[in-house]
């Protein structure tokens, strides 16, 4: 059998390089996924490329459908790609006025010219601003992009076929516990039956008679017999078992919800059957096959 299923959870990492005025700079994109019941991204990217945000979560929920993700771009010179030095007009008019209150409060009559060389280290008198990245740039970080978000698919897909194959055998577990189920179920009912006709011969030669009293109680002994019946939900379950398989071989969209829905239907029908059996043995079965379901409960929710 051909198991496809995509692990929520994954990371990511690759490293590029861009042109710069002063040759090439390096860049790092990382991506981080783990599990969410919806698709939430958060990006760290530097000033210079957070316009192409809205573009590249795009790109994210197309592919991944859900999850909590985490992206970071990391440029290693940013200087090099896109900064450039400003001067501030304003912190430098500061500093002079500054500077003639302090000649005042000593008394001093300096009226040289002031060197603009002694501004320069000055705090914010130089700032460096980050422009956007042109276009060319711009559509190399996207593709870059793109391979490392098919890096993170691959591997994604790779755990969620482990995922996959490991569901599948506990189903495989929990249909021989089910063959079981149905194998001690009749033995329960035969046992019963045989008791209450045992029960009933009795009291129908204390009466001596089938009067409306016996009737009554043939009739509630029937009942309990009927209660014990667990074949509906015997088939019920198989049915979900098969359902699974089908939702684990097939292409659909968003397994991992598809999936925890019908375990948790499977775990309906095992408690009920738990409930109707009264049985040691029958009790000892339906535990375990609530442990496979828990097991797969478990998985499912690492699922897409």
């Amino acid at each position: 059998m051909t198991y496809t299923a995509s692990s929520m959870t994954g990371y990511a990492s690759h490293t590029f390089e861009l042109p710069c005025r002063e040759g090439l700079v390096s860049a790092t994109i990382n991506i981080k996924v783990v599990n969410g019941r919806f698709f939430e991204p958060t990006f760290r990217l530097p000033h210079a490329l957070a316009h192409l945000e809205p573009i590249l979560v795009k790109r994210l929920r197309d592919v991944l459908v859900r999850g909590t993700v985490y992206c970071t771009i990391h440029i290693g010179t940013l200087f090099a790609l896109t900064s450039r030095p400003m001067v501030s007009s304003v912190a430098i008019e500061g500093y002079i006025e500054a500077m003639k209150n302090v000649q005042k409060r000593l008394e001093g009559k300096d009226d040289g010219v002031v060197d603009p060389v002694a501004f320069v280290g000055l705090p914010h008198v130089v700032e460096f601003v980050e422009d956007p990245v042109d276009a060319a740039i711009a559509d190399q970080i996207v593709t870059y992009f793109d391979q490392a978000v098919s890096r993170l698919t691959g591997e994604r897909e790779r755990e969620g076929l482990a995922l996959a194959v490991d569901i599948a055998s506990r189903l495989d577990r929990i249909d021989e516990l089910v063959a079981q189920v149905v194998v001690r179920a009749k033995e329960v009912v035969a046992q019963k039956r045989e008791r209450i006709i045992e029960n009933l011969k009795e009291f129908i030669s204390q009466i001596g008679s089938l009067d409306e009293t016996v009737d009554a109680q043939v009739q509630h002994a029937f009942s309990q017999l009927d209660k014990l019946d667990v074949h509906e939900e015997i088939v019920r379950l198989e049915t979900h078992s098969a359902n699974a398989r089908s939702i684990l071989m097939t292409d659909v969209l968003e397994k991992g919800k598809r999936l925890d829905f019908t375990t948790q239907e499977m775990f309906r029908e095992t408690n009920t059957i738990g409930a109707k059996g009264g049985d040691g043995l029958l009790a000892s079965l339906v535990i375990n096959t609530k442990v496979e379901l828990e097991k797969i409960r478990e998985q499912v929710q690492n699922l897409v």
